[in-house]
């Protein structure tokens, strides 16, 4: 039978641990770097390393520089970057809310630099240790290739040389996806991992890619990105023919729709698109144009795939999107961007009035009117 005065104790233990709790949350990131030969003054940026989004800069003094804030959502992979004589340079960070400090000199970029204070980052640098001499030589192939195209010298045997299916890079590829598996199965369950099998996704067997999926413990598969992985694997790519996916996002009202209630009465062109992408600032113009010539057959449905709300709220005003405008706060790890396969942008899928995709592009187009008239052309004609 429990005392008084353990009864008393009960309520304080638990605001003491619920204090600990909220103090562990609450904690932000401390990014402390000193970096030789950086002349006092240099900008560093502090970058997204998914999205490339800017979250903070800082100038260096004496060789030192300092970031501090909160990662929603940490781990986090973050970037550096810096310039040096007029050249960009970089480095990559896997960190939590955690002080962290970046030690080193210029010619240690990128990848040589040394992080210390980081649970996260040790997994980073143990994979990079591992391809460290591959990336060089990597490097110095696609450095004398640049010069020989540079000089006019390429040509269809340099090709196959480099590129071809025993070429110098292709076997480096080949060397670098074979050592980055073997890292990827001895250190499965780690946020660092899951987040490469997230990014490399594509470059990965599925047989294989569906193996390492299927080895993760319960904890490990409700993570954010194994919960990309298992979408990944369940819709297959998407080709013509096929019957579109059907996902949920927010609309410019912010009302939650899915794709499903918008088809039915036109063709939608769906598109996958970022405010800050140069592309597809440059087919907006067509985009405006095919909405007005094709009003009575087609509806333009964009999705926003970067996770920056305001971003997505002030792109829509200043260029008069007019169209339905769609964003999910996971972004490029929503079911929308993670269903369709999405790996540049923009990307196009044209789907009829059956839910059919009848088109598909990658990339910016600079026929793309002409081509969907064809589409349409031709589905009339059947």
């Amino acid at each position: 039978m429990k005392t008084q005065r353990q009864l008393t104790l009960l309520p304080v233990l638990a605001l003491l641990i619920l204090c600990l709790s909220c103090g562990e949350q609450s904690k932000g990131y401390e990014i402390t770097g000193n970096v030789a030969d950086l002349a006092d003054g240099t900008k560093v940026i502090l970058q997204n390393g998914e999205t490339g989004e800017t979250i903070d800069s800082a100038f260096v003094q004496q060789n030192y520089f300092q970031f501090k804030g909160k990662l929603d959502e940490a781990p986090q992979l973050l970037s550096l970057l810096f310039s040096y004589k007029n050249e960009p340079l970089y480095t990559t960070l896997f960190i939590g809310n955690e002080a962290v400090e970046v030690k080193g000199n210029i010619s240690d970029l990128p990848k040589n630099l040394v992080v210390t204070g980081s649970e996260h980052h040790v997994y980073k640098h143990r994979l990079d240790s591992l391809t460290a001499d591959l990336d060089i030589s990597r490097n110095k192939y696609l450095s004398d290739m640049f010069a020989l195209r540079a000089n006019g010298a390429w040509n269809d045997s340099l090709q196959a040389a480099y590129w071809g299916e025993n070429g110098h890079i292709t076997l480096i590829d080949l060397q670098t996806s074979q050592i980055q598996n073997r890292f990827y199965s001895n250190n499965l369950e780690s946020e660092y991992t899951l987040l490469q099998l997230v990014l490399n996704k594509a470059a990965i067997a599925p047989d294989t890619l569906r193996a390492f999926y299927n080895r993760l413990s319960p904890k490990y598969k409700d993570s954010k990105y194994s919960k990309v992985l298992a979408t990944y694997l369940a819709h297959p790519e998407l080709e013509l023919k096929n019957q579109f996916y059907d996902f949920e996002a927010e609309d410019k009202s912010g009302t939650k729709v899915k794709l499903s209630e918008l088809i039915g009465d036109k063709y939608i062109l769906l598109d996958f698109a970022s405010p800050g992408c140069s592309w597809c600032k440059k087919a907006l113009p067509s985009q405006k144009q095919i909405a007005t010539k094709f009003r009575e057959q087609l509806k333009p449905v964009t999705f926003y795939v970067d996770k920056n709300k305001e971003e997505w709220v002030k792109h829509n005003r200043k260029e008069d999107i007019t169209w339905a405008s769609l964003w999910d706060k996971n972004g490029r790890h929503s079911d929308a961007y993670t269903k369709y396969r999405v790996a540049a942008t923009p990307t196009y899928f044209l789907i009829n009035r059956q839910g059919v995709i009848v088109g598909k592009w990658e990339g910016y187009q600079d026929k793309l009117e002409e081509e969907i008239l064809q589409i349409l052309h031709a589905q009339q004609l059947n």
